[in-house]
């Protein structure tokens, strides 16, 4: 319900009038006596006076008036879209990981498509359908037709990703479809935030819950270590509520390098030590055991090689360079470094202290960029006059989670943050927020470009920050940059579904774990930018020259497969999921006319009570 023109509202004062006019009638009311007769005293019974005398005239006139002044206004209901011919039917599909758990021999998205398949082949003669899907975005697989071909091979071609659900790709799956008479979900369970489906929602989203509860495990995190030094670690746990048997082997360069056995309780974890590895490389985790989910059953990680890293530190205060530096031997105890003040170090200073060689990272803290030349570069609270601009410098911000590792146990609360708007080419690796900044911040990210490897900090770390016990996120969060900048140039390793980013002059052949093959122009600037959706190795050949991307996955809400019942009681989805504006296309039904019939029945039924009282007591009644 709505008014399209409240302005006319203002004629509802009519009705004021109305009430002063039988004031004014009542103010003056006479009396008529026969002359003939004499006056007598009479007793006459006490009655209670009125201020206003309210009979069926006056409402009658009254909802008149109103009717008049609602139908002035333009007063409407919003009701349901008007029937067509044909009915249209929109089929929407969970596609995150979690539908990718086997039962049996086939996955939850076979259930799915089952089921789906079984409604086209039932349909009614002429009814359409639309196809979306959702992930971390959504995704119009078919829009509404009748071709029944079509849309079976819509529903086929459907094929679970190695990411979660993001919370608004719901919402935007089902806004593809607000016209449609009914929408089906698939979808293990309701959107995040949604407990329940009222019955208004039932009348035309249909909730089809997928799957049943499988046990899994899954790898959570894996640590190298350092070669011949220090030994590595990987992080096993159970996402289950039944015991599980997990059979974790650990592999370097492809070879088996170390196995482990264990029975985790419910919800447990456990951190098996392995190595120190007798060498750098790619290392592996895999385990072997079945379980419900495959894609989070392994992990990849890097260690450095034999050979001593060489790292560049420019920063004012010495006080940082003294803790970068001891960052820099926590990454590789024989490390050389190079550290001092911009102004202080020339190219010569620098070839001298590192050996001749040019820096395998330079960092540069709070720092103009420097002539020096380094494979990679880790820039931390970058300047004004650096390489990024800055659109606000904040006192405070807090580092709330990471893109790999997901939201932190507790919000980190940072000092001096510079807001930097950062080049397409790089992907954010930790996200906060700053007081009286609106949105999300990029505090830390990570790219390649066709200088190398880049990464950026944006808060400070001054007063010894990365050496506080309470600071331990940031110091994590600065040993995984360093590591990053330090593999190879032709090997990355990345959570799935960000970006990567790899200078190139032409278009990339790229191999995904599966085997299927793609073609990836490259972007502006000469910078080739694709997804991996699924965990694995990625092959990609660019100009001739090999690059390998190992694709990580882990998420907490995908990887347990336990399936509830979805509950009859709390916030329903329309709470969190506008159905009536965002999703149906409403009508909107004028009631002018009606109002105005309203109203002349209104005034002829007044007009039929005075004429009645005119023939029995005579005019002077009316």
């Amino acid at each position: 319900m709505g008014l399209l023109s409240p302005i006319y509202l203002l004629f509802a004062l009519s009705i004021g009038v109305l009430i002063l006019i039988y004031l004014s009638a009542r103010s003056r009311s006479t009396v008529e006596v026969s002359s003939l007769l004499l006056f007598d005293e009479s007793q006459i019974a006490v009655t209670k006076a009125r201020f206003l005398k309210l009979d069926l005239l006056f409402w009658l006139e009254t909802a008149a008036l109103a009717a008049l002044c609602l139908a002035l206004a333009g007063l409407y209901l919003k009701m349901a879209p008007a029937a067509t011919g044909h009915r249209r039917r929109a089929l929407v599909f969970d596609l995150a990981a979690a539908m990718g758990a086997r039962d049996g021999g086939h996955t939850r998205l076979d259930e799915a498509r089952a089921q789906a398949l079984r409604m086209v082949n039932s349909a009614a003669p002429g009814e359409s359908f639309a196809v979306v899907s959702y992930a971390e975005q959504a995704q119009v697989e078919r829009y509404f037709t009748s071709d029944r071909p079509a849309v079976r091979a819509a529903i086929k071609a459907l094929r679970p990703y190695d990411v979660a659900s993001a919370p608004a790709a719901i919402n935007a799956a089902l806004m593809r479809v607000r016209d449609a008479d009914e929408i089906d979900l698939f979808a293990p369970r309701l959107p995040p935030g949604v407990a329940s489906l009222d019955r208004a929602d039932a009348v035309r989203l249909h909730f089809h819950q997928i799957g049943t509860d499988e046990n899994n495990a899954a790898i959570t995190a894996l640590d190298s270590g350092t070669p011949r030094v220090s030994p590595g670690h990987c992080t096993v746990r159970n996402m289950s509520s039944s015991a599980v048997l997990v059979d974790l082997g650990i592999t370097l360069n492809g070879r088996a390098f170390d196995r482990a056995m264990m029975i985790l309780p419910p919800h447990a974890q456990n951190n098996v030590k392995f190595g120190p590895l007798p060498s750098g490389g790619l290392v592996e985790a895999l385990i072997g055991t079945p379980d419900g989910l495959m894609a989070d059953n392994s992990r990849y990680a890097y260690a450095s090689a034999g050979r001593s890293l060489k790292g560049l530190i420019i920063s004012p205060d010495p006080a940082v360079r003294d803790d970068l530096a001891r960052v820099l031997r926590a990454v590789d105890p024989g490390s050389i470094v190079a550290a001092g003040r911009a102004d202080d170090l020339t190219p010569s200073i620098i070839a001298k202290s590192l050996g001749g060689a040019v820096p395998d990272i330079a960092i540069i803290h709070d720092s103009a960029p420097t002539p020096i030349a380094a494979a990679a570069t880790l820039w931390i609270y970058p300047p004004a006059r650096g390489p990024f601009p800055v659109r606000a410098n904040l006192r405070v911000s807090q580092m709330d989670d990471r893109t790999d590792l997901g939201p932190l146990t507790r919000p980190l609360l940072l000092g001096p943050t510079r807001v930097l708007s950062l080049p397409e080419w790089m992907n954010p690796i930790a996200h906060g927020t700053g007081l009286q900044q609106p949105g999300l911040l990029t505090l830390a990210a990570f790219g390649v470009n066709g200088q190398g490897p880049q990464a950026v900090i944006a808060f400070d770390i001054r007063n010894h920050l990365l050496m506080d016990p309470d600071m331990l996120d940031a110091l994590v969060l600065t040993v995984d940059l360093v590591k990053q900048l330090n593999r190879p140039s032709d090997l990355q390793i990345v959570p799935t579904g960000s970006y990567v980013t790899l200078p190139a002059s032409g278009p990339a052949r790229i191999r995904e774990p599966d085997g299927s093959t793609i073609v990836v122009p490259p972007g502006d600037g000469g910078v080739l930018r694709f997804r991996p959706l699924y965990a694995g190795r990625y092959d990609i050949m660019v100009g001739g020259h090999r690059k390998l991307v190992y694709a990580n996955y882990f998420d907490a809400a995908e990887s347990e497969l336990s399936v509830k019942p979805a509950p009859q009681n709390g916030p329903p989805i329309s709470s969190a999921l506008d159905l009536d504006s965002g999703v149906r296309a409403a009508r909107v039904q004028p009631l002018t006319l009606a109002l105005a019939a309203l109203a002349m029945m209104a005034f002829l039924l007044e007009s039929a009570l005075l004429v009645r009282r005119a023939l029995r007591g005579g005019v002077s009644l009316v």
